[in-house]
């Protein structure tokens, strides 16, 4: 689950998919 929470962050600060 943190992995997703991860994904979303990284969406939200670097405007990147994972």
């Amino acid at each position: 689950m943190y992995t997703i929470i991860s994904c979303i962050l990284r969406y939200y600060f670097f405007k990147d998919l994972c």
